[in-house]
């Protein structure tokens, strides 16, 4: 597939204008002016217009702070851009309705041959051209390359994707080494970066090991992916991750994840971390379709399934989760998460020694997990062990572990007030595994008390919408 030049490129030439480009730089644009996005913006829409139609007519010298307040936005010739920010506002402003129009673009294939956009610092548009690709829009080629120049670098970078996908005992904890082992190599190198802000979001939202430095890891791990190549859909992936779980921005990071599906629409990937996120937001339908195209680009990637059994599991479609955790054992017998997911299976269906029994096959392939600990505590809870219970409790305490893993007991045990405590505990701590894991059925006795929607308000979240089936 025929790529679209890199940024540096673009950034180190002023566009030139031939006759036929000319006219399809004009066509993008009033396509991008008729869209949604600018259609009500005028303001926004002249600035697109002026900075456009200088370029084209060789005049990009005088797009300046100044000669654009006073021919864009009205200003007379006392204004000082120092003083009034409004060009460098409205620049903002402009720089975001593009990558909105460009994240949301839905036109035909070979509608447009190439996109318009503006580079932080500069009011010089550039006219980044582009082959539109079978099935995507023009906008999905630029610089996804995951290759690093050095050769060590690359080894273990594929080395960590082989070990996050395979789902073992230690497979976040060891991707992490492996991505940081070729940061360490190639400190330039922005598929790892951005692999390494989704391990961590991985381990922390799967396993409950949210720790704070883990925490700030992932988020500088994002920024640098980002930095290093924004137009990669795996740095928007990573910041989407962060955006979403750890700033529970959920506006922002579905934001982020769009943007990754337009510049790659057959990203597995992406599209696993928006379905969680869009049933975190309680979208569920929208959800399963996300999973289903995942599925459908790669069948049998093992995250695709694990997710695929966690939304059926809270729609209570306990033999399809079943079924799901069943073909994970089949792909990898060593994934523990095959048996955590029977586990969760039969524990929403009340078949407690049968649940006990798997969460405890989970536990030995992989120990001290806080996640794991909980729902075992809360099986034992549920099945009369209280004393387990108890024990799993005082074990999740001392250690530190996530605030939610504790709600969960309590609830098992039927101490709802306690239950709440830590809920809210966990919400004003930012737990990256909360949204997740709390809807799950161990939580359905909490669903119906006043107190569940103030928590969802508190994560930035409404209260469910009822799925469709």
């Amino acid at each position: 597939m025929l790529r679209c030049p890199t940024r540096e490129m673009l950034e180190s030439v002023v566009p030139t204008v031939t006759s036929g480009s000319e006219a399809e730089i004009r066509a993008e644009m009033e396509r991008i002016l008729r869209s949604r996005a600018f259609v009500h913006s005028h303001r926004i829409r002249r600035f697109l217009q002026f900075v456009v139609e200088e370029t084209l007519g060789g005049r990009q010298h005088r797009l300046k702070e100044y000669v654009i307040g006073m021919e864009v936005f009205g200003r007379h010739e006392s204004f000082d851009p120092r003083v009034d920010s409004i060009v460098r506002v409205e620049a903002r402003r402009l720089r975001g309705k593009i990558e909105e129009y460009y994240a949301c673009n839905t036109q035909p294939s070979g509608a447009a041959t190439l996109r318009i956009w503006m580079r932080k610092g500069s009011y010089v548009p550039l006219f980044e051209p582009c082959l539109a690709v079978p099935g995507s829009n023009c906008s999905a080629t630029l610089g996804q390359t995951r290759r690093s120049a050095n050769y060590e670098s690359y080894a273990a970078y594929l080395q960590g994707l082989r070990n996050w996908r395979d789902l073992k005992a230690d497979s976040f904890t060891s991707s992490v080494a492996h991505f940081s082992r070729a940061i360490e190599l190639d400190p330039e190198y922005p598929a790892a970066w951005a692999a390494l802000a989704e391990s961590l979001a991985a381990s922390s939202v799967l396993e409950g090991n949210g720790s704070n430095e883990a925490s700030s890891r992932a988020r500088h791990a994002a920024q640098k992916a980002l930095e290093l190549n924004d137009g990669s859909a795996e740095s928007h992936v990573a910041v989407g991750l962060v955006r979403s779980f750890f700033e529970w921005n959920w506006t922002e990071g579905a934001r982020e994840f769009d943007i990754a599906l337009c510049l790659d629409s057959a990203s597995p990937v992406a599209r696993v971390w928006y379905g969680l996120q869009l049933t975190c937001r309680g979208h569920r339908d929208r959800a399963q379709a996300q999973l289903s195209e995942a599925e459908h680009l790669d069948p049998v990637s093992l995250p695709v399934h694990l997710a695929q059994g966690w939304i059926r599991l809270i729609e209570g479609e306990y033999d399809e989760a079943s079924r799901r955790s069943r073909l994970i054992a089949q792909i990898e017998p060593d994934s523990p998460w095959a048996w955590f997911g029977l586990g969760l299976c039969c524990a929403a269906q009340g078949m407690w020694q049968e649940a006990i029994a798997h969460l405890l096959n989970a536990s030995r392939l992989m120990r001290n997990r806080p996640l794991l600990n909980a729902c075992l505590g809360y099986c034992y809870a549920k099945s009369g062990r209280v004393e387990d219970a108890l024990g799993l409790l005082a074990r999740l305490r001392e250690s530190g572990e996530p605030a939610v893993g504790r709600a969960m007991i309590h609830a098992g045990l039927g101490d709802f007030a306690r239950a709440f405590a830590c809920l809210q505990q966990a919400a004003l701590a930012r737990e990256s595994c909360l949204p997740l894991l709390v809807l799950a059925p161990g939580f359905d006795a909490l669903r119906n008390e006043r107190p569940y929607a103030a928590l969802r308000a508190a994560m930035g979240l409404a209260a469910p919408v009822a799925s469709a089936a």
